[in-house]
């Protein structure tokens, strides 16, 4: 993320980003915060971070548009419920 922030589109879309959430904390260190916290974090602890949080039981799935639900439905179900959940997961 740190590299995609010399883009134009990126920072455009940072800046209405954090117009649009201007009372909150989101401002001051979006998304990831500044390169020097990002730099003094050991890779173990980034590790273990990714390890606990980033399994696919913990996300969301929006679908938009002119969809035949029953249709969708199946087939998100057909792809997603041989997926395990993980181990780690916190319900």
């Amino acid at each position: 993320e740190l590299s995609m922030m010399t883009n134009m589109e990126y920072r455009m879309t940072t800046q209405e980003i954090c117009e649009l959430h201007s009372e909150t904390i989101l401002p001051k260190r979006f998304p990831i915060g500044d390169e020097a916290t990002i730099r003094k974090v050991h890779p173990d602890k980034v590790r273990a971070f990714y390890k606990r949080f980033y399994h696919s039981d913990r996300a969301d799935l929006f679908v938009v548009g002119d969809i035949d639900l029953d249709e969708t439905e199946a087939l998100i179900k057909k792809v997603f419920d041989p997926v395990p959940p993980s181990p780690t997961c916190l319900a």
